[in-house]
């Protein structure tokens, strides 16, 4: 799978295991790399078995996320996407996404 970033800055949270580690601790920062390279390593979101990608609402509509570590969650978007009938996202086609957050949307 392709992995954008929104920013910079997350970028950088995301390939530097210093600026991680600065961030959420080493043992976190490991959980957050395995999650991303368990995210790369599959062609389409359909194949990912580590958490089930879930759609958030409110001012987060049209984004996903998935548990990092500990109430951590990494949010995205999904890029081309298609859905079914039913509005749903069809995971399977999903090859490609935007990481637009890494931390507690719930504080």
């Amino acid at each position: 799978m392709k992995i954008f970033f929104s920013t910079r800055k997350l970028e950088k949270l995301c390939n530097t295991k210093k600026e991680a580690n600065k961030k959420f601790g080493d043992k976190n920062a490991k959980f957050l790399f395995k999650r991303l390279q368990q995210l790369k390593a599959v062609n389409q979101l359909g194949d990912f078995k580590f958490d089930k990608p879930h759609p958030l609402k409110g001012n987060k509509k049209d984004q996903f996320a998935i548990t990092v570590f500990q109430g951590v969650r990494l949010t995205f978007f999904a890029i081309e996407s298609a859905k079914d009938e039913n509005n749903n996202i069809i995971w399977n086609k999903v090859r490609e996404i935007n990481i637009n957050y890494i931390g507690d949307y719930h504080e």
